[in-house]
């Protein structure tokens, strides 16, 4: 299959993971978008699970997909955590949104 089968279950996917996001207080890096690396773990991996398993046909097949999904998620998570850390140092939610 080519990647464009992919394109509208990543985009929803994608949608919830980011309401477990907050864009409120002065940091990016809060506590609570800290603890949401968490539930959006599940939500990949359960995400693109039930995704391979429609588009296959095949429910059996998907679960050789969770490592690759867990590890997606790792990754993004440290460059999440990354970029961050250098955007906070530059106060760039304060920048953004001075008036």
């Amino acid at each position: 299959c080519g990647s464009a089968v992919w394109a509208p279950f990543t985009v929803v996917i994608k949608a919830i993971i980011a309401f477990c996001f907050s864009s409120t207080g002065e940091k990016i890096l809060s506590k609570r978008n800290l603890f949401a690396l968490v539930p959006s773990l599940f939500i990949t991996v359960i995400g693109y699970y039930v995704a391979e398993a429609l588009i296959y046909g095949n429910w059996i097949a998907p679960a050789l997909s969770v490592l690759g999904n867990v590890v997606q998620i790792i990754g993004s998570g440290i460059i999440y955590f990354s970029v961050g850390v250098a955007l906070d140092k530059i106060n760039i939610k304060n920048r953004l949104t001075a008036k």
